[in-house]
């Protein structure tokens, strides 16, 4: 089954990852656009804890972020054509730390066997699995059908938490069109607190030129 794969796939390039209504509770069907619809739930789902994994790898590793705190992404060298491999790394201009997320992915329906040229992003790393292992300038993987390996360096991000904590840069700005003014100006999003979590001090403001969202330290 490549779903998770694909899945796993979303949070590892760029851009924002869409979770779309049932596939964390393992609907099969396909929703009526025009018509009353049900989800069909199933217990214990294991795609919601999947998403969860996901969720927490993001929000843990500001380098898959979106806009101009992540990282873009660059394809590794590797020896085999059907397992997809890139790296993505970012250093927090504020701060200097550095956080390093790799990613390599068998693309097909067989086991796979490859090489991957790390170079620089040699070290220790956490897995997706619970695991740790220590990377390689040249690392040898083998990869079940379907299969994806997720690491995170080891150490890189120390200032973020797992779960629904955001490590955030003081005074960093990010402009988005409020849709709600006809004349279409812009709002800026000024995040003011190294570190906050969904219940901290949150302010919402809507007047142009003004920000829209402002996070007190």
């Amino acid at each position: 089954d490549a779903s998770a794969l694909f899945a796993a796939f979303t949070y590892v390039v760029p851009g924002m990852p869409m979770i779309y209504t049932g596939q964390p509770s393992g609907n099969h069907h396909r929703l009526a656009f025009f018509e009353k619809d049900l989800i069909d739930r199933v217990e214990n789902a294991p795609q919601h804890e999947m998403y969860k994994q996901f969720n927490e790898l993001r929000a843990a590793n500001f380098a898959l972020w979106s806009n101009e705190i992540g990282a873009p992404m660059v394809r590794l060298n590797a020896d085999n054509d059907k397992v997809f491999t890139c790296v993505r790394h970012a250093i927090c201009p504020k701060t200097g730390k550095a956080n390093t997320v790799v990613a390599v992915m068998n693309m097909s329906p067989e086991e796979q066997a490859v090489n991957v040229e790390l170079g620089e992003h040699i070290g220790e790393y956490n897995c997706i699995c619970g695991k740790t292992m220590t990377v390689e300038a040249t690392q040898a993987f083998t990869l079940q059908p379907w299969q994806y390996v997720i690491l995170s360096k080891k150490n890189d991000n120390a200032q973020a938490k797992i779960g629904f904590n955001f490590s955030l840069y003081e005074t960093k700005r990010l402009f988005m069109k409020n849709e709600r003014h006809a004349n279409s100006e812009k709002c800026a999003i000024v995040l003011t607190k190294s570190s906050v979590s969904l219940n901290g001090n949150i302010k919402f403001k809507s007047a142009v030129n003004q920000p829209l969202v402002s996070v007190e330290s």
